[in-house]
């Protein structure tokens, strides 16, 4: 049984531990680097300071903790409404927003991502996960390579997994 869930893909110039700043609680979660990273560390005590005389600042750190509570609560949906195969096009479709190449009808989704680590964002197991792409695969809708997973018909995928209007979201329909 698989005991992590992937939150989210933090990219470059985004941040992680707002809760912790904010709130001066224990970390929620982990962060785990899938490349090479800089990273920056910031003293909570100046953060707070900064923010008091900032509060333009301030009101887009709410906006950012804002932005994740609502990915946080769309990925509660998802789990909670989606069977699966849904669950793993949602996710590319997402991950395809922050790394892709498009042709035709399809869509190259650049990810980097073992299937363990697809399998925790949509809160599934590998298994199943490698089910759902080899089932995919035999439709002839995706194909899987290193760090990449080209669905060949963006709409016809959308179709299969029953979310139809899904692929309008990238401009794919």
């Amino acid at each position: 049984r698989n005991t992590e869930l992937l939150l989210s893909i933090v990219e470059r110039g985004q941040v992680f531990g707002e809760l912790s700043v904010l709130d001066g609680r224990e970390r929620s979660a982990d962060c785990v680097a899938l490349t090479n990273v800089t990273m920056l560390s910031l003293d909570r005590e100046a953060v707070l300071a900064f923010l008091r005389i900032r509060t333009d600042v301030l009101f887009r750190v709410l906006g950012v903790v804002c932005g994740k509570l609502r990915a946080t609560t769309d990925m509660a949906e998802r789990s909670a409404f989606l069977p699966p195969p849904a669950r793993l096009f949602r996710c590319l479709l997402d991950f395809a927003k922050v790394n892709s190449e498009s042709s035709g009808d399809g869509l190259r989704v650049l990810h980097r991502l073992p299937q363990r680590e697809l399998a925790s964002s949509i809160t599934a197991s590998r298994e199943t996960v490698n089910k759902i792409l080899q089932h995919w695969k035999k439709l002839d809708l995706v194909e899987t390579g290193n760090g990449y997973v080209w669905i060949k018909n963006v709409s016809a995928l959308a179709s299969e997994v029953g979310l139809a209007g899904s692929a309008d979201n990238l401009g794919h329909a």
